[in-house]
């Protein structure tokens, strides 16, 4: 089931089989804050896994649709490796593409095309997102 969901968010995202690792972890954070059918609160309504090992209701307003384009601001603009300015009226947004969260941090896990230090991947907070 999970396999399925990721393969269906790569699609519509036109993503290539190399981000599965990803679709499939966003996938599981997906499935956790949905209700399941077996799983019943006191009252007898369905409840997600989340709510049973949190005792509180997920938050859903963080996730967004996988693989839409995102503008996100560098507080470290650089060029060829070297920091360009600290002047912060000159940073620009920069474009990628959202893949998840971080495990380990908050904020939204962004791919950019180029590579930034040794990874392609870029953790940030201030982040406008394009889900249409």
């Amino acid at each position: 089931m999970f396999l399925q969901m990721a393969r269906s968010m790569l699609i519509n995202a036109n993503l290539s089989s190399h981000f599965i690792h990803l679709a499939l972890d966003y996938a599981c954070l997906i499935m956790r804050v949905l209700p399941c059918k077996g799983l019943l609160e006191s009252n007898g309504k369905p409840t997600t896994t989340y709510e049973v090992l949190h005792k509180k209701k997920p938050r859903i307003s963080r996730f967004k649709v996988f693989g839409c384009p995102v503008v996100f601001k560098r507080y470290q603009p650089q060029h060829d490796g070297d920091t360009t300015t600290t002047f912060r009226q000159l940073q620009r947004g920069s474009r990628g593409i959202f893949v998840g969260f971080p495990k380990s941090q908050a904020g939204w896990l962004i791919y950019v095309s180029e590579k930034i230090g040794s990874s392609h991947l870029i953790v940030s907070s201030d982040v406008s997102f394009d889900q249409h």
